[in-house]
């Protein structure tokens, strides 16, 4: 199974978000365990290092992540299918177009309504952990 993390389940881990960070910590964990393949869009690694709140630890943080999870980039084709997808958010439109880029089963995230136009399904951590 293939999954693209979505930017807020990568902050849950590293800012230690107490409410949110058991599962998306288990989603992590079944990445690196192999269990699942894990991936992020190429922008998410910046959009998390500007909400750092220590951009040291967020390096380590990413080149830890980095060891089990690839990066998914973006090209023109896929800046210019993100812009004419509908969305009213344009980075989660980059996420989407990042997921199936991809070939991902689900967009693993917190704000399962904001992919509501999206061809890859969207499913909250906590869900996702049931499916596997």
């Amino acid at each position: 199974m293939k999954i693209l993390l979505d930017c807020d389940v990568l902050l849950d881990v590293m800012a230690g978000r107490e409410k949110f960070l058991a599962d998306s910590a288990r989603v992590l964990d079944a990445c690196e365990t192999g269990k699942i393949r894990g991936a992020i869009a190429w922008h998410t690694l910046s959009n998390a290092y500007y909400l750092a709140a220590d951009g040291k630890k967020a390096l380590k943080f990413f080149e830890d992540l980095l060891s089990f999870v690839e990066v998914v980039g973006g090209d023109t084709e896929s800046a210019r299918a993100a812009i004419l997808s509908g969305f009213p958010d344009f980075e989660d439109a980059l996420q989407s177009v990042c997921a199936g880029r991809f070939e991902a089963d689900f967009i693993v995230t917190r704000n399962v309504k904001d992919y509501r136009l999206s061809r890859i399904k969207a499913i909250a951590p906590a869900d996702f952990i049931g499916k596997i």
